[in-house]
């Protein structure tokens, strides 16, 4: 039978997925629950759009 080391293979692989999503959403939520506060995440986001305008006006001089 030449396809039971392509189901086995298959089948490793799936789990391997599932084991790394998992991992994947433990670390997400883990790093949602040591955000201080939303108002410090919006600033990040400021502060990103400061330096991209700013690298903009730079790259146009």
């Amino acid at each position: 039978m030449t396809t039971t080391p392509i189901i086995i293979a298959w089948l490793v692989g799936a789990l391997i997925a599932l084991a790394a999503g998992w991992t994947l959403s433990r670390e997400l939520r883990q790093r949602g629950r040591d955000q201080d506060t939303p108002a410090e995440t919006h600033s990040d986001f400021e502060t990103a759009m400061r330096n991209w305008t700013r690298m903009q006006d730079e790259a146009d001089l």
